[in-house]
């Protein structure tokens, strides 16, 4: 997405399938602004908006959410100084852990339909693996 007007927000879509949860484990996905116009900061603040709308407006029982940053360079290392040490991310996350992907489905069809709007851009909710 290239317009600057626009906030991508990525919901990532790929984790077990509802009935399928390994026992003693749970279902578990996030959240992304995907858009590398955006600092990272200015990510963090926009998922942290986006984290507290949901708190507020929508109930997803049982599913707790956090805010934390994934470091692709503490995570794989062994990849700096190496020819694929472009692709290592430094990017915030909006975690939901315990959510359903009927919840997931029903959450981002409630916020594509809420006009998101932070520091006067628009919000786009979507969600793919």
């Amino acid at each position: 997405m290239k317009d600057k007007n626009k906030i991508p927000v990525n919901i990532w879509d790929d984790y077990w399938e509802d009935g399928y949860v390994p026992e003693g484990e749970f279902q578990e996905t996030f959240a992304y602004v995907e858009d590398y116009d955006i600092s990272l900061e200015e990510k963090g603040k926009i998922l942290l908006y986006l984290m507290n709308f949901i708190d507020e407006k929508i109930e997803l029982q049982g599913t707790e959410m956090n805010i934390f940053i994934e470091d692709d360079r503490k995570k794989y290392s062994k990849l700096i100084g190496t020819e694929d040490e472009f692709m290592l991310k430094k990017r915030y996350k909006l975690q939901f852990k315990k959510i359903t992907h009927k919840q997931r489905e029903i959450l981002v069809t409630f916020l594509q339909k809420q006009n998101l709007m932070f520091e006067n851009k628009e919000i786009v909710i979507y969600s793919e693996s």
